[in-house]
């Protein structure tokens, strides 16, 4: 279905359909990743999300770990009654 040179608005639909889905996305996320015969342009996308996502998780935990750190030693403090 995704081996097209070009996608149709409905091969892109029902891409959009499939990842909406969980445990579907993932296993149609890791099949056009790994198929040799898949879309170019699709299999670039997914590759800029995975990109992208792995940015976002960095600059999140280096802007947020500053602020979260003191929080979570106060809230051990409470749990174990340090």
């Amino acid at each position: 279905m995704f081996n097209d040179q070009e996608l149709s608005v409905g091969g892109w639909i029902i891409f959009w359909i499939l990842m909406a889905i969980p445990v579907i996305n993932v296993i149609v996320f890791l099949v056009i990743l790994c198929s040799k015969d898949s879309n170019r342009t699709l299999r670039n996308m997914l590759l800029a999300g995975i990109v992208l996502a792995v940015i976002a998780v960095v600059l999140v935990m280096t802007i947020l770990a500053p602020i979260i750190a003191p929080i979570w030693d106060e809230i051990k403090g409470i749990i174990f009654n340090i």
